[in-house]
């Protein structure tokens, strides 16, 4: 369940101005355009309505939101600002990031945080590499999520299995192994299950994962050459492969796009564990499954999380980048960010708001070593992809596990090479 604040926090506001450059009635009848991916089945809809009203009142701004199905959002936005077309500010997913600004189509914003009621301590430092792109910095982070093991507590203990706040990889392996029940008929019950037919969900929720938590680096220091065949990252694959041909994961898992999926089917109680962030968690608990649930943090070297998150960002072709801003120093102000968007946003203040939640505590907690299983770079999409086909046909014994990451290895490298 996202937090929202009443609604009266926001119209109380009505005779703030944003304290930054460029508010008030300077900006009257300044037209600015926000996309943002979703849409009114988001929990946060109708609070973002309510503070871009209040953007509006109190700026002079002319505000016009508009909102994209998230599956369709990233394909419309490149469209169009390939055209110089589109927004003035709008969403960009950390991941691709780096591929826009690389393209043109985003603005730098350093020099408009000087003098800002935004400051650079304000965040969690290390979402701060999010938005950083050659040197450069590219509008602001705005969210981030990190990821655990969710588990079926009733299940594990009637296998007599507990497991604490962290879990090594071999105790993990052992309770999936325990829980995993199948045979002819059709009430299997699995041990695990992950999403292994989206290139994104299979980085972050599966390989990335556990290569994170086993040291490894997926490539060099200066971004040129892929290290899939390292010890750290093969023994990770193969930690990964173990899990899917003991028969404890269902075969489905490696052609599996929806993480809603698997969601559902741990609620039902057909798999005793999943990998997923607090919204998975959230998911779960709202459909009050008939079992106790908890939450752990895998480790063998260490324990780590992949994460992510979305930036706020100003396209290149916006007009007035200063009018642009003044619409960012409304959003980041702590209260009105927990209205925009979800219990892990990026800054420290915004965070003390929403994350006090005990059910949120792992989640918080592992965010100091979280990171990108693949570090930012403008191939990132393009290197998921190929780690999907490759690990893919691993998963399927279409291919061995070292011819995979040989052919990852050596597709990647080219590719950086480029």
């Amino acid at each position: 369940m996202v937090l929202l604040l009443p609604m009266s926090l926001v119209i109380a506001r009505g005779n703030q101005s944003s304290g930054g450059s460029g508010s008030g009635k300077s900006l009257q009848g300044e037209s600015i355009t926000l996309w943002m991916p979703g849409g009114e089945e988001d929990a946060q809809y109708k609070n973002q309505m309510a503070l871009y009203e209040q953007i509006r009142r109190d700026t002079g701004l002319n505000l016009t939101v508009e909102y994209t199905p998230f599956a369709v959002y990233d394909d419309k936005c490149n469209a169009a600002l390939r055209s110089n077309t589109g927004p003035d500010i709008l969403l960009v997913n950390s991941v691709t990031l780096a591929s826009f600004a690389d393209l043109g189509y985003l603005q730098e914003t350093g020099s408009l945080l000087t003098g800002s009621t935004i400051k650079r301590e304000d965040f969690f430092p290390g979402l701060w590499k999010h938005i950083e792109y050659n040197g450069k910095l590219y509008g602001l982070p705005i969210d981030t999520g990190t990821r655990a093991l969710i588990y079926n507590k009733t299940m594990l203990a009637e296998n007599g299995i507990r497991f604490g706040k962290e879990t090594s990889w071999q105790d993990f392996m052992a309770a999936v192994k325990a829980c995993t029940k199948t045979g002819s008929g059709s009430n299997n019950v699995f041990g695990y299950a992950y999403v292994g037919g989206e290139p994104w969900m299979l980085l972050y929720e599966g390989l990335g994962m556990f290569m994170l938590q086993n040291g490894g680096k997926a490539l060099s220091e200066d971004l040129r050459t892929a290290n899939f065949s390292s010890p750290e990252v093969k023994e990770a694959a193969k930690f990964f492969y173990d899990l899917q041909n003991s028969g404890a994961c269902p075969r489905d898992s490696v052609t599996i796009t929806d993480g809603n999926v698997i969601n559902d089917m741990f609620v039902s109680g057909r798999v005793a564990m999943i990998t997923g962030g607090h919204w998975a968690l959230d998911y779960i608990l709202e459909r009050n499954p008939k079992f106790e649930v908890g939450v752990t943090l895998l480790k063998n070297k260490q324990t780590a999380s992949s994460t992510g998150g979305w930036t706020l960002e100003i396209a290149n072709k916006a007009r007035n980048p200063r009018a642009a801003w003044t619409v960012f120093e409304y959003i980041f102000k702590p209260e009105n960010l927990v209205l925009f968007t979800n219990i892990m946003p990026a800054t420290i203040a915004a965070s003390k708001l929403t994350m006090t939640d005990p059910k949120y505590d792992i989640y918080k907690e592992v965010l100091s070593n979280s990171t990108h299983p693949i570090p930012i770079n403008k191939n990132l999409p393009e290197v998921a992809k190929m780690l999907q086909t490759e690990m893919q046909g691993i998963l399927l014994n279409n291919t061995s596990l070292d011819a995979g990451l040989a052919n990852l290895d050596r597709n990647v490298t080219a590719l950086m090479r480029r």
